[in-house]
């Protein structure tokens, strides 16, 4: 188990380059869009974090590298629940990293926000993503390598035009900043612990039911 681990982290270290990435296009989102930048911040940080982490998966899918891996003392379930827990612990960093990034830049600007609204706003989308991230990891798991990255393109632009569409219904329409205004408000008034754990309570049945689903499928795989 702890040279899966390690073979893992080589294959994550080989990522520099998006490493850069991720960083660039954070500190881009919050100078463009603002306090919302936060969450598309965090949105597409996410998505870049969860091609560098399924790129480990990949790794072993191709060229038979499953196969060979399992001829190791380790379990098809322990397997899926490593890739499972890699992808958790990436978002719980991605969280933290983006908490901070959005921290400084508010104290830059001088954003008239609090550290526990940035908090919960970068761990709210980070819950909701990794909802997201979860299934496609369950799809690739199940498909392979080459339909998942289909279907990532597909959930990339669905979010890209998802974020896009909710930024330009609250900044350019009355509709979209009255409903922003009354969570808004509803935020203010009975604050966020309600509101986090909603998305942990969510985001943990779907982490759950997701791995549970995939070890299912794994272990009625023939491994080649």
């Amino acid at each position: 188990m702890k040279g899966l681990w390690v073979k893992d982290l080589l294959v994550l270290k080989k990522q520099k380059l998006a490493v850069v990435l991720m960083f660039i296009l954070a500190i881009c989102s919050l100078a463009i869009f603002g306090r919302i930048g936060i969450m598309v911040g965090m949105s597409v940080f996410l998505m870049v974090v969860s091609m560098v982490v399924l790129s480990a998966l990949t790794v072993d899918q191709q060229n038979h590298g499953l196969m060979y891996l399992l001829t190791l003392p380790i379990k098809k379930r322990q397997y899926v629940v490593q890739k499972y827990v890699l992808l958790l612990l990436a978002t719980i960093c991605s969280t933290v990293v983006m908490t901070i990034i959005a921290g400084v830049f508010a104290a830059v600007a001088d954003w008239d926000i609090g550290f526990s609204d940035i908090f919960t706003r970068v761990y709210s989308v980070g819950v909701a993503m990794l909802s997201i991230l979860i299934l496609t990891m369950q799809y690739q798991i199940k498909h392979g390598p080459e339909k998942a990255q289909v279907a990532m393109s597909i959930i990339g632009a669905i979010v890209a035009i998802a974020i896009g569409g909710v930024v330009a219904l609250v900044k350019y329409t009355s509709f979209g900043e009255d409903i922003f205004n009354r969570i808004y408000t509803y935020y203010i008034e009975h604050g966020s612990l309600l509101i986090l754990v909603f998305f942990t309570v969510a985001g943990a049945a779907v982490v759950s039911l997701s791995c549970a689903k995939s070890i299912k499928t794994i272990e009625s795989m023939e491994i080649q």
